[in-house]
């Protein structure tokens, strides 16, 4: 990871730190060429030859959008553009640790998850951001934890709104990109139908899920055994992990998570209402899970 180049300058900013790297691009850490104090995180994404003005052009219109949203609990988009064949998209810098970094400190037991009480909070914060996304018309395609922020002070982000689209675009996918599916991902964006808010609401399940019971819905060897797993698995009840786990959560999971959209819950706000009245009483003390982030 170290050998990707830094202090590079896209646009009006300049990377010093190379944040992460994937098979779709790079997020650095940057900050801005005339206000050194102020940092962010630039995301890039390497437009293939051929075609360029016109996937920069989609991109850009597509950003418009995205970049109108701004609403709590999400990162938002600050700035975009091109540098050549490379896309770069800017975001607030926020110091916080990925839910996937903050389950990884865990021994993955129920025991070592948060509380009922805890998962709600953070399921209304995502509500709330994939909710607007929702009304601005969009779909965010990549709910899963590497994509969910959390700060020393327990606030709750939402990160790559809109990414998921600039990757189709940029790699010129007639269906979904195979880079955005996996453990998270609903049934139908495997076959590569397009993103819906029943699609997030589904990756939405699957990370309480995860946060619940310490596993995420299905395991597979192979990438084509989790499509299998999602397109005709149905997951094991909370209850029969987890000794706590109220027997409502099992009902509330097979709504979240059915294999066709419109059997699932009617809006993201339904299910974060469904999911408080399925831990009803249930709620429990407050745990360590959130308290081993940095300072």
């Amino acid at each position: 990871m170290d050998k990707l180049p830094v202090n590079q300058i896209y646009g009006n900013y300049e990377c010093t730190h190379l944040l992460s790297a994937t098979s779709e691009g790079a997020i650095y850490k940057a900050h801005h060429i005339s206000n050194h104090g102020s940092e962010f995180a630039v995301r890039t994404l390497q437009i293939p030859d051929g075609k360029l003005d016109e996937i920069v052009q989609e991109c850009n219109d597509h950003m418009i959008a995205v970049k109108a949203i701004t609403a709590p609990h999400i990162v938002p988009v600050v700035d975009y553009g091109n540098e050549g064949h490379t896309y770069y998209v800017a975001m607030p810098f926020i110091e916080g640790i990925s839910l996937r970094s903050l389950i990884k400190r865990t021994d993955r037991t129920p025991q070592s998850m948060p509380s009922f009480g805890e998962v709600l909070e953070l399921t209304r914060a995502l509500g709330e951001a994939l909710t607007s996304i929702h009304n601005a018309g969009l779909g965010h395609g990549a709910v899963e934890p590497r994509n969910i922020l959390i700060t020393p002070d327990k606030t709750v982000y939402l990160t790559d709104i809109g990414i998921s689209r600039l990757v189709k675009i940029t790699f010129s996918l007639q269906s979904t990109s195979s880079f955005w599916t996996g453990k998270y991902t609903a049934p139908e964006i495997w076959i590569g139908e397009r993103i819906t808010p029943e699609s997030d609401q589904y990756s939405l399940a699957c990370v309480i899920y995860l946060l619940v019971t310490g596993n995420a819905p299905f395991k597979a060897k192979t990438i084509f055994e989790m499509m299998k797993s999602h397109q005709d698995s149905i997951i094991e009840p909370p209850h029969y992990i987890r000794d706590d786990a109220p027997f409502e959560l099992t009902l509330f999971f097979l709504t979240a998570t059915a294999k066709t959209p419109p059997e699932r819950f009617r809006s993201i706000q339904e299910l974060v209402d469904e999911f408080a009245d399925a831990i009803m009483g249930e709620e429990g003390e407050p745990t360590q899970f959130f308290n081993i982030l940095p300072s």
